[in-house]
């Protein structure tokens, strides 16, 4: 097999096009160093083994699964081989066969083992099988299964061999005058893969993960107390702290981690002006402590604000009574939300004004080269989220303070601002902008009346959403009905009293659901007259008051 050198080598490089941009490592990473140090040979074995996730698992949570995992993971390994083999779409599983086979006819007639190739494809069968069966990631969710598709990255260094291999072989059979056409087709893959992929897997200006981190530590008081849920923020953070010295006056713990019981012995330590009530954060353990009970030792200070980044681990409140840690509850700040004890009164404009002072300040990254499956449209989705749950928020606190005035200006200016620097402005956006000038009753801005944004929102909801019509009905009801009555002022020589832009989005929407309010039952069927049309909204009886984004 001397004569597939060449092509071996170049077909281990055409396969690795993923491996474009090496990170850079910091050695002072605490967690890293002291969770191989914890009980030696014992701490290392639970590494190795990953036994806090169950052993050799890649997924601790409750919707990882095993069931019929081994045959999709390998479907869809094969399926991504395809793809990263490029110019040989079709043809790839067969010549890994071929060179599988190549490889063991050469061991058997040699009568001998070959101690590489057996290594090679001893290590190659156990990924395969052992890999696909234990690594329990939700294959059907995008980010789990970018993250399950770059341990295919190991394996495709012994299978782009293999095809190398197998290739060698076809080209040989083919004769000697394809034989030869071997290095030439070598060197034409790896161009094609350079060519097709280069832009995509340039990541030289990359640094979206790392502003994403400094987003969050930037706008953050001094001394402030910070906890965290999830990877891109734990580590961003971590990064930036431990390896650039950027803000280590802000205190930053990781809620996955506290849930450890090596996590106080080791690292206690390093936050001093943190204590930990007892040794491990998990409420239903007699040595465990709850977030309520953390928050009241370390939260009570004004001298150390606290924030919440991410979301809660365990809600110690039930969901369905709107979940969060009983005496504390959280308001929206920038990207993160301050948690201030129930007891903490705080005034709407000094709400505004705290938040107005932690606005995120990061250039997302293009939807377009970073599809769903990477951290960075992770980043991408975190920051319009923040940018959201602020007016989001501002209008459900005026919802339950009877309308309150004040927080739908806001809410409702938020929006518009919100909307006018999106890309590409999810179908929400829209709908809660509508509900939010459907309400307020003061002039927000500009020169349309509030119906008319509320009309206009409403409309580009319509125009965008993938809701059905069923459960869009009564703000289609009341865009239709808008349609309706510009017609008769114009038929009755009247003039307008909403602008031409809000009228041609209206009856755009109006004619894309010509037909859907047959479906609508008679109960969601409103009054025909804008005053009652707004009334309705007034009432509170087209609010959304579900959760985000409904």
């Amino acid at each position: 097999l001397r004569d597939t050198y060449d092509i071996f080598c170049l077909i281990i490089f055409w396969s690795q096009r993923k491996i474009s941009n090496l990170p850079r490592y910091c050695t002072h990473s605490y967690y890293t160093v002291e969770y191989i140090r914890l009980y030696m040979q014992e701490g290392f074995a639970i590494h190795f083994f990953r036994r806090e996730y169950g052993t050799f698992r890649l997924y601790s949570g409750n919707d990882g699964t095993t069931e019929k995992q081994l045959g999709r993971a390998l479907e869809l390994y094969l399926k991504h081989l395809n793809e990263d083999g490029l110019a040989v779409f079709a043809l790839c599983p067969i010549l890994l066969i071929i060179g599988i086979l190549r490889c063991t006819a050469d061991c058997l007639h040699r009568a001998s083992i070959n101690t590489v190739g057996t290594a090679f494809g001893v290590a190659y069968l156990v990924y395969m099988i052992v890999f696909h069966l234990l690594a329990n990631l939700p294959l059907d969710q995008p980010l789990y299964f970018g993250v399950h598709v770059r341990f295919w990255m190991q394996a495709h260094i012994i299978a782009f061999g293999m095809l190398g291999i197998g290739l060698s072989w076809a080209l040989r059979q083919a004769g000697s005058s394809a034989r030869a056409l071997a290095p030439v087709a070598t060197l034409v893959l790896v161009a094609s893969q350079v060519g097709v992929h280069y832009s995509a897997m340039d990541q030289s200006s990359n640094q979206y993960v790392k502003q994403y981190g400094a987003m969050h530590l930037e706008m953050m008081p001094r001394n402030a107390i910070l906890i965290v849920k999830g990877d891109v923020i734990t580590n961003s953070i971590r990064y930036l702290q431990r390896c650039e010295g950027m803000r280590p006056d802000v205190q930053h713990l990781d809620q996955s981690m506290m849930t450890y019981e090596w996590f106080k012995k080791k690292q206690a330590r390093h936050f001093k002006h943190i204590k930990f009530p007892n040794k491990i954060y998990n409420p239903y353990k007699e040595e465990g402590y709850s977030m309520k009970t953390f928050l009241e030792t370390n939260a009570l200070s004004p001298k150390r604000p606290t924030f919440l980044c991410g979301g809660w681990y365990h809600d110690e409140i039930a969901t369905h009574l709107g979940g969060g840690t009983p005496g504390f509850k959280t308001w929206p700040v920038g990207p993160c939300d301050r948690i201030r004890p129930d007891s903490q009164h705080l005034s709407l404009d000094q709400w505004v004004q705290e938040a107005g002072s932690m606005t995120p300040n990061y250039d997302p990254p293009s939807a377009d080269k970073y599809p769903d499956g990477t951290w960075e449209r992770v980043t991408l989705t975190d920051y319009w989220s923040a940018r959201h749950k602020l007016p989001y928020s501002l209008l459900m606190y005026a919802i339950e303070h009877q309308d309150d005035q004040g927080a739908l200006n806001q809410s409702a200016q938020m929006f518009d601002t919100l909307i006018e620097i999106h890309p590409n402005p999810p179908d929400y956006f829209y709908k809660n902008a509508g509900i939010a000038y459907g309400r307020v009753r003061s002039p927000v801005s500009g020169q349309r009346p509030n119906h008319c944004n509320m009309i206009h929102n409403f409309a580009r909801f319509l125009l965008s959403t993938l809701e059905l019509p069923s459960q869009t009905a009564e703000i289609l009801k009341i865009v239709r009905d808008y349609v309706q009555h510009a017609k008769k002022v114009h038929d009755t020589a009247g003039a307008a009293d909403c602008d031409a832009e809000v009228l041609t989005d209206a009856k755009r929407a109006n004619a894309l659901y010509k037909d859907a309010l047959k479906v609508v039952p008679p109960s969601l069927i409103l009054p025909g007259s804008q005053g009652a049309v707004e009334e309705r909204l007034d009432q509170g009886e087209l609010t959304g008051r579900g959760k985000e984004g409904n």
